[in-house]
């Protein structure tokens, strides 16, 4: 029997790339939109987490600030999560709205 497999290949590459840089990574999830916001420094990462839960309706926000070289972020780095400075900063001020109202 023969079967078609599919491979994934690691390898290294350089890029041109300027900072801040912002990425939007959907987790696309069935019953909750789940999406992941980030700013990516040059020794820093920060990642806002939203989701909306279909089914009870509920809302929850994350915040994630982590010291980590942007070098160990590159599955980001892609024109798939490419992202923008105007989403991540709509994603902040939900999240510092629901901070405040806690």
């Amino acid at each position: 029997m023969k079967l078609e497999i599919t491979k994934t290949v690691d390898q290294t590459e350089t890029i041109e790339i300027e900072f801040p840089y912002y990425y939007k990574h959907d987790l696309m999830c069935d019953d909750v939109d789940s999406v992941i916001y980030g700013k990516i420094e040059l020794e820093r990462h920060t990642a806002i987490q939203l989701r909306y839960d279909y089914r009870s309706g509920e809302r929850s926000f994350e915040l994630e600030v982590e010291q980590r070289p942007a070098e160990t972020l590159g599955c980001y780095m892609t024109d798939k999560h490419k992202g923008g400075e105007v989403e991540y900063i709509d994603a902040k001020a939900k999240l510092l709205a629901a901070a405040k109202d806690a």
